[in-house]
């Protein structure tokens, strides 16, 4: 240890200390910024730029959270196309039921069935038109890394969701 004396105080100093202290705060101040940009782009749940995305298929796309807070409601939104049918359903998985808690779902389905793949619900649709849009209200029930979430359209298409869910 070397003593400052260019202060006039008898205080000991270490060279080796200050550099490599220094050097893990630029560590920080580095990993710090790094998450603050994630959070900033939606990669911490919540609300920006990727925080949702689209899984899209012949029927119907359904945007979903990329990465969900436990506990903290959301929202899966299902566009459907324009159809000659007089019925759409959507059949989720009884993984994405088991975790993510449906509390609401507008417009409400006319039918609901609890079937051997998840839960099924019909909504009416005029013949020729689009049923618009069907928001699902959802609150994640656990976290969990890396889910692969199923979503069955009209009986027949599945698209897989892959989510994320953060404490």
């Amino acid at each position: 240890m070397k003593r400052d004396e260019s202060s006039g105080m008898d205080i000991d100093i270490d060279p080796a200390f200050q550099e490599s202290f220094w050097r893990i705060e630029r560590w920080a101040w580095s990993f710090y910024g790094l998450l603050l940009v994630a959070a900033l782009v939606g990669l911490t749940g919540g609300s920006g730029l990727f925080a949702h995305t689209t899984a899209t298929g012949r029927t119907a796309s359904v945007t979903y959270p990329r990465i969900a807070r436990w506990l903290k409601p959301d929202r899966i939104y299902v566009d459907f196309t324009p159809s000659t049918a007089s019925t759409a359903t959507v059949e989720v998985d009884a993984a994405l039921a088991e975790r993510f808690a449906i509390t609401t779902i507008q417009p409400l389905p006319f039918a609901t069935q609890s079937t051997a793949r998840g839960l099924r619900f019909v909504f009416a649709a005029v013949p020729g038109q689009s049923l618009g849009r069907v928001t699902f209200f959802v609150t994640p029930t656990a976290p969990a890394l890396a889910l692969r979430l199923g979503v069955r359209l009209n009986d027949h298409e599945r698209l897989v969701l892959a989510s994320t869910i953060l404490p």
